[in-house]
This record gives C-alpha cells, structure tokens and sequence, in this order.
C-alpha cells in the first residue's frame, strides 16, 4: 500500500488510500505569559464533541475527528474532501501544573491553556 503525503499551508496530510481517513497536523502558535503557556490550534470542521485533549505523564495529545461532510445515502459526484482526523502532540515543560489546564474551542481554533506551577512564578523579593 502506497503512503501519499503531501503539505498544505504548512500542513502535514497523510492518506493511505482514498478510502482511508486523512491524518492532519494542525498548525499551532504557542505564547508563554508569566503565569501559563498558551496554545493555539487550527482545527477548522471539527465538532467540539469530537475533540479530544489528554495528558499522560508529560506529553500533550489533541485530536479531533471531522466527518464526511455528504449527506448519507447521496452519491458522491466529484469533491476533494474525505473524513479526517487532526492530531498533534507536545513535550511538556517540568514547569505545567497538569492540573489546571483550560481549553476553549471557538471558530475552528482550539485554544488550551497551561498554567505554570506556583514555585516557577516570578516573584518579587522585599528588600530591607
């Protein structure tokens, strides 16, 4: 079975067949403030309940299904759409309170929020 890859605005798109799922790497931007990372992700056609976001150990994992976007029953004429599934994942810095992540999904972008752990905060020191 041959593997087509090809890139799309940046984009990683594999296929295996034109049967099979697409596998997306979504394009991201992520921003550090003083007090958290912020992570963006593009997954435009997702439906949010199709949206996964797990950690396990250090590692963030986001995945998103999107489906056929035929109605069922319909013969397919001529389109270049098929189902895909977007997934990405990231290394996590000593520094994440994996305990108090945040996601907002809204527009296509995936917004998650990583707050950084009290002991790696700036802090001011009083002098005397």
């Amino acid at each position: 079975m041959t593997k087509e890859v090809q890139k799309t605005n940046g984009n990683e798109v594999a296929a295996e067949s034109a049967q099979s799922v697409w596998v997306i790497r979504p394009a991201v931007e992520i921003q550090e403030l003083p007090d958290s990372y912020v992570v963006r992700l593009d997954i435009p056609g997702a439906d949010k309940e199709s949206i996964t976001a797990r950690i396990n150990q250090a590692t963030l994992t986001v995945s998103a299904k999107v489906s056929d976007v035929f109605e069922r029953g319909a013969s397919q004429l001529s389109g270049d759409s098929r189902p895909a599934e977007y997934r990405r994942e990231f290394s996590l810095a000593e520094n994440v309170d994996t305990g108090t992540v945040d996601a907002l999904y809204d527009l296509g972008v995936l917004k998650v929020t990583l707050r950084k752990k009290q002991r790696f905060l700036p802090r001011e020191i009083k002098i005397g």
